[in-house]
């Protein structure tokens, strides 16, 4: 009988003193979802951040909110196609021959802000298009659709920036190398 209680009160000091219980109750809420990314990104923020230097001035701050607009916006368009239960590789590929159309536009071709921004557009929308063809009228797989959509735009926009880069483009006009 005092064994019996002896074991009851070790599994009692156990559930005080040893928390795995709450962990546990508190990983099967719902919000868990979410604080756990955010969680590990103000650690590796905070727990990173100081040995980086200069990473907490206003100028750094600044940049990270400018490059976080660009990115923010294809990450909404991805998280539609996430919702919808698809998935789409290529957007990091469609996104750089956007912006190299654009640069190349604008710097070489001389257009103007308006033009560069139809044309960016018009880019964009053609190669969603394309991938949205593929995959929703021919019925081809979206995974393998939007890889080999993502090698050929990346092959693209090598080729177009190396064209470019060499000074081998239309108007003869070579950008400096940075």
């Amino acid at each position: 009988m005092s064994e019996m209680s002896f074991s009851t009160d070790i599994v009692r000091w156990r559930y005080k003193l040893l928390p795995d219980h709450v962990i546990g109750e508190v990983l099967t809420k719902k919000w868990v979802d979410s604080a756990i990314p955010f969680l590990a990104l103000a650690l590796l923020v905070f727990g990173l951040g100081p040995f980086v230097p200069h990473f907490f001035e206003w100028t750094t701050l600044g940049n990270l909110a400018r490059q976080f607009a660009e990115f923010g916006l294809i990450v909404l368009g991805l998280t539609i196609v996430m919702m919808s239960g698809g998935i789409d590789l290529s957007v990091g590929s469609v996104f750089a021959l956007s912006v190299l159309m654009s640069l190349i536009g604008m710097n070489v071709e001389g257009w103007s802000a308006g033009t560069g921004l139809v044309a960016t557009l018009a880019v964009g929308a053609s190669c969603g298009a394309l991938n949205g063809l593929l995959v929703g009228y021919v019925r081809m797989r979206a995974f393998l659709t939007t890889l080999v959509t993502l090698i050929i735009f990346r092959i693209v926009v090598r080729d177009r920036l190396s064209r470019v880069l060499d000074g081998d483009c239309d108007q003869h006009v070579r950008l400096r190398r940075v």
